[in-house]
């Protein structure tokens, strides 16, 4: 695809991203765009759906919800999905309303939730934007039941930076 087209087309998914109600660039993953980035943060979801059958899931860093969607349709009993993002969490309680959905508006590092409680702790592509990531995985465990699973997923990390 020539340049310009890949701008175009950029400006384009940005004024849709606006119009759903979420920033138009940046980390964001949403559904209105199943590129190449979409489907590569899907197919976590859906390698993590295999352990959510009647599960209470955790699902850190949830963005706009359609992973929390994916693991609620795995037969999830329970999810919680919370992100930092509030146009997200607004964009997630919109777009998915379930009874075994809950999405709420936390940051990662600061979570504050019941010990054991959880089956599932799945964070996608997070770690790397916490300044204290410690915090949040000290949590995470804390909040597994047991015999429970955590699955934490990261992009390459190629530098400090």
């Amino acid at each position: 695809m020539p340049t310009r087209t890949r701008r175009t087309q950029r400006v384009i998914n940005g004024l849709r991203k606006v119009a759903a109600g979420l920033r138009p660039f940046g980390e964001s993953v949403w559904p209105g765009v199943r590129n190449d980035l979409f489907v590569a943060h899907e197919s976590i979801y859906r390698f993590a759906s295999r352990y959510a059958s009647e599960a209470d899931v955790l699902d850190a860093g949830c963005g706009t919800g359609y992973g929390s969607r994916l693991l609620a349709e795995a037969g999830a009993s329970h999810v919680l999905g919370v992100d930092i993002d509030p146009l997200s969490i607004s964009f997630a309680r919109r777009r998915y309303r379930d009874s075994t959905l809950e999405f709420r508006r936390a940051n990662c590092q600061d979570l504050v939730v019941p010990r054991a409680r959880f089956d599932l702790v799945l964070a996608s592509n997070v770690l790397e934007h916490l300044e204290r990531p410690e915090s949040f995985l000290s949590t995470a465990f804390e909040t597994l039941r047991p015999g429970g699973h955590a699955l934490f997923a990261v992009p390459p990390i190629t530098s400090r930076e």
